[in-house]
């Protein structure tokens, strides 16, 4: 079982849930604020089809605003598409955006070596958002959870937050 904690936010949080829980896991990123984009792994055969689902998930936000077909760049390298992404983000209100990656298991069975070069293209990319100094005014908080199926991806569960619990 994952716990899911009210009031907690580290800089960056990746998790694997289960694709189940998907009901509690938007009620709390809900609940925390997050704005969350929504990314499919069943497009993904390599790293320019990874790229491309990334920038697709930017632009299919709830609320319509973002990237469309028309204004998404072509298929860009990994620091191209992390440079895009960053002037993105900055740009939109949001100080706490959510990647919810589906069928991650399939990910992992799949395309291991590019799994794995994502989540670390995605933690490099989120470590300068979640830094602020005296020129720039962002921080923002990034979290990834991968959804999926099977013992690797546990069941999510709403639970509050007690400080003393976690030192």
């Amino acid at each position: 079982m994952i716990n899911l904690y009210h009031g907690h936010i580290p800089h960056w949080f990746v998790t694997c849930v289960s694709q189940s829980s998907l009901e509690a896991v938007d009620a709390w990123l809900a609940e925390m604020k997050f704005r969350c984009y929504r990314m499919r792994s069943s497009s993904v055969r390599d790293e320019a089809t990874l790229l491309d689902a990334v920038l697709a998930a930017v632009g299919t936000t709830p609320s319509g605003s973002g990237l469309t077909d028309e204004t998404r760049p072509p298929l860009l390298s990994w620091d191209g598409t992390s440079d895009f992404l960053f002037q993105e983000l900055v740009a939109r209100p949001d100080k706490q955006v959510a990647i919810l990656w589906f069928e991650a298991d399939q990910m992992l069975e799949a395309h291991l070596p590019l799994f794995l070069n994502a989540l670390e293209w995605l933690r490099d990319f989120a470590e300068p958002l979640g830094q602020t100094n005296e020129d720039k005014n962002w921080f923002i908080t990034v979290r990834v959870i991968l959804l999926g199926h099977g013992s690797g991806f546990p069941k999510a569960r709403l639970t509050e937050y007690r400080p003393e619990e976690h030192t």
